[in-house]
């Protein structure tokens, strides 16, 4: 699933177990305003995995879904509609 790998330390192992070393890991946060909710939950629903186990399941129709996702985007990050984010990078360096 999208955003699964999202653990520092496994992420880090999995460097060294093949072969890379210098490992420097930043978290870099920030916030940002979504335009459009609608479009989002959209994107959300429509823009990934979650729409073939929507379908699979039968009998829901995925646009109520995004109905209820934009509900929920609405009620969580508020009228202005800002959304906490998180990445992590990893730099490293593989010698052969």
């Amino acid at each position: 699933m999208p955003f699964s790998y999202h653990q520092i330390d496994p992420i880090k192992e999995s460097l060294l177990g093949s072969g890379f070393s210098d490992i420097q890991i930043a978290v870099i946060s920030l916030e940002k305003k979504i335009p459009d909710v609608g479009l989002f939950a959209r994107g959300l629903v429509y823009g990934n995995p979650l729409i073939d186990q929507i379908r699979e399941r039968g009998g829901v129709d995925p646009d109520r879904v995004v109905d209820a996702v934009t509900d929920v985007l609405h009620r969580e990050f508020g009228p202005d509609a800002r959304m906490p984010l998180q990445a992590i990078v990893f730099s490293a360096t593989r010698h052969q």
